[in-house]
């Protein structure tokens, strides 16, 4: 055992003598900022030495390196926000922590990721509120139908149960509404505040109508003392909606996300159809839209005749998705798969 580990050692000192002892360190930070591995240059720079033969270019390199990172920074902020402006936060979060690896600890996105975090969490939240305003809705009518069907037939045991639950979900989202109702009674916010008490009435139990009855009062109060407040706060509102909105579609456009772009401008179409803006947006992107069909044609083409045919058939599929109308596109996709079935069935 002892000769064996004197064997090892002697391997392992030949080998290390065989390392080179020169590295040329200003070629090394330039790989890595190329690879945007900053991490690794900044760790190289940060013990820098007058003394070092290559310490103009380093110290040159040194300077330089805030910069590009900031412009790093940048780069993946925007790719996060238009991220999560597609409610694909998992992969925000996840770009975000890749590009951290890539810097130096304590930048700024870590701080993005605790925003992020956070935003999501507000956008879980409101959808989760969003969500028990429309089930409280439609809660009533559902129950009228169970209540016709317990009348037809009053042995139904799951007709009954059913009946029980929907009943039970009610109480139990009028506690959650009136809870809404009360802290946005707090926060000012009487546009909420009258969202979350409108189906509260319809879904409560005996027992909660006392509540219900005290919440009611306190916002016709607060409307009698502010009785343009809710007017006021929902054109806000809307105007807010419409600046995200934009936002989140010059955010798709910068990242020539088309589909998503379209899909948010759909959205847009629909808040503000007569906005100025959003018109003159529309024919931009459907201008936009006819190029990237073109563009996807010819290369497909460019593909197909190369012999390339499932690359062809697939760059065609994903052209197809943003003009699925589109016959020529059609056509190319129809011959490229009866050509590759043909194929197929020759190899077989």
């Amino acid at each position: 055992m002892k000769r064996l580990l004197v064997i090892s050692l002697l391997a392992l000192l030949s080998a290390c003598s065989q390392l080179p002892t020169n590295i040329d360190r200003a070629a090394l930070v330039d790989q890595w900022v190329a690879q945007e591995q900053f991490r690794r240059a900044h760790e190289m720079l940060r013990s820098l030495s007058s003394d070092d033969p290559q310490y103009q270019a380093l110290e040159r390199q040194q300077r330089a390196l805030p910069s590009l990172i900031k412009q790093f920074e940048q780069k993946v902020l925007r790719e996060v926000k238009g991220l999560a402006a597609q409610n694909r936060w998992v992969e925000a979060i996840a770009r975000l922590d890749e590009a951290r690896l890539q810097l130096p600890p304590d930048t700024v996105l870590d701080h993005a990721r605790k925003t992020l975090l956070a935003e999501r969490k507000a956008y879980m939240a409101a959808l989760n509120l969003e969500l028990d305003l429309l089930t409280a809705r439609q809660l009533p009518a559902r129950n009228a139908i169970l209540e016709k069907m317990l009348a037809a037939d009053p042995d139904s045991f799951w007709t009954r149960w059913k009946l029980y639950q929907q009943r039970r979900l009610g109480y139990e989202l009028a506690d959650v509404l009136l809870d809404c109702v009360d802290e946005a009674i707090a926060e000012q916010n009487l546009e909420a505040a009258n969202s979350c008490l409108a189906p509260v009435a319809t879904v409560a139990k005996e027992a909660q109508q006392q509540r219900l009855s005290l919440s009611q009062q306190r916002l016709a109060r607060e409307l009698q003392r502010q009785p343009n407040q809710l007017a006021q706060q929902k054109a806000k509102a809307d105007r807010l909606q419409l600046q995200r909105l934009k936002q989140e579609y010059r955010d798709m456009i910068a990242a020539g996300w088309w589909l998503a772009a379209r899909e948010k401008m759909n959205q847009l179409q629909v808040h503000s159809p007569k906005d100025l803006e959003v018109i003159k947006w529309l024919g931009e992107l459907q201008q936009i839209i006819t190029t990237q069909v073109e563009l996807g044609i010819q290369q497909g083409q460019a593909l197909y005749s190369q012999g390339f045919l499932q690359q062809a058939l697939e760059v065609w599929r994903n052209t197809a998705e943003l003009s699925p109308d589109n016959t020529v596109l059609q056509a190319h996709i129809q011959r490229a798969e009866r050509f590759i079935e043909k194929l197929q069935r020759l190899d077989s």
